[in-house]
This record gives structure tokens, C-alpha cells and sequence, in this order.
């Protein structure tokens, strides 16, 4: 929440551009966005499918205007970074138990967890995509008209979940959202992971 509070993603994505994170694509994805925040919570979506450099660059750009939140995110960087390499929210599945399944019947608590952030309903293609939902099933998903935003992001869920059966691990949900910059909503999954241990 804090960069979509702080952050105004058309004041970067030209430098981001220019250094090839961003594709036309990307580019134009951004700015048909109607609000700062929607413009954010795209770019925040992109930002973790394009690549390794993506992330120091996205840092760099900050770092002209925005400093104060490069700093933010860099400091979780040198805090906790680990000596087995691995830090971050999805880590710290191995306290709550790896592999833990998504029931059926907990359904609707994850769903609430994952509605109440404004930023995953308005990406809510990114989430399929991130895992792994076949983009003919998301393309059916939005041409539902009755679908609310919020109803796309669980048909989505609803999606993956049927594709997986009872492979589905909430881990894959908590890297997803984490991969997006939502540590918070990581972190609440995380919490309600303990409840099904």
C-alpha cells in the first residue's frame, strides 16, 4: 500500500521505457490507466515478469524524484536478506508448513483476504497470469459483463484452482501477490496459512 499511497508511476515509466523494462505494450498498458493509482498498481503488476534487472532499474528511476521511496524499498533489502539466500514473505512458509492445499471449503476466506486489496481486483488478469491460468479462460472471465472486478479476481481464483485440484498450494497465491509488491495482503496469507496447518 505504501507506494500505491506515494508513488505516480507516469512520472517513471518513460525512463523505464528508454532502458527497455517496459515494452510499447507495457508502456501503453499504463497510461490508458484512468487514476495514479490504477497507473501504479499496473506498473507494480509488470514490474516482476520483466526480468532481473527490472527491479535495480525501477530503484534507479526512483531514486531522481522519489527517493525517500527507493530508500523504503531498499531497506527491507539490507535488512533481511538471509544467509540461504531466500527472504521475503514466501520464505517464511517453511514456519506455517510448505505445502500446504487450498480446500474447497476455505475458499471464501482466502477470497476475502484477496478482495480487500484495491490493487490485485484492478490486476486481477496479472494474478491469473502469475498463476499460470490459461489466457483464453481470463479472456472469458472479462467478457463477462455482469463481473464485477471483484468477481473476475475470484472467478480467476475459482479458475486456477479447478486447474490445480488438489495441487493447489496457497504458497503459489502468496508468491504471486508478493511478486506484485503486495507484502501486506503476503502477509495476511501467510497468517490464515497457520489456521490450516
Amino acid at each position: 500500500m505504501y507506494l500505491m499511497e506515494n508513488l505516480e508511476a507516469e512520472h517513471i515509466i518513460d525512463e523505464l521505457y528508454s532502458k527497455k523494462i517496459l515494452s510499447a505494450n507495457d508502456y501503453e498498458e499504463i497510461r490508458v490507466e484512468t487514476t495514479s493509482r490504477r497507473k501504479t498498481a499496473k506498473l507494480l503488476s509488470i514490474l516482476p515478469r520483466r526480468g532481473v534487472r527490472a527491479f535495480q532499474e525501477f530503484l534507479d528511476a526512483l531514486q531522481k524524484d522519489w527517493s525517500f521511496i527507493a530508500d523504503q524499498l531498499r531497506e527491507p533489502i539490507n535488512n533481511n536478506h538471509s544467509t540461504n539466500g531466500t527472504n521475503g514473505t514466501s520464505a517464511r512458509f517453511t514456519q506455517v508448513g510448505e505445502n500446504i492445499n487450498v480446500p474447497q471449503t476455505q475458499v471464501t476466506p482466502l477470497m476475502t483476504i484477496l478482495k480487500r486489496n484495491e490493487s490485485l481486483v484492478a490486476c486481477w488478469k496479472d494474478v491469473g497470469r502469475g498463476l499460470q491460468v490459461q489466457e483464453t479462460q481470463l479472456t472469458n472471465i472479462g467478457y463477462n459483463e455482469r463481473n464485477t472486478p471483484q468477481e473476475m479476481l475470484h472467478q480467476t481464483i475459482l479458475a486456477w484452482l479447478r486447474s490445480q485440484g488438489s495441487n493447489a498450494r496457497l504458497r503459489e497465491i502468496v508468491e504471486v501477490v508478493e511478486e506484485m509488491g503486495e507484502t501486506g495482503t503476503a502477509e495476511e496469507l501467510v497468517q490464515y496459512s497457520s489456521t490450516l496447518v
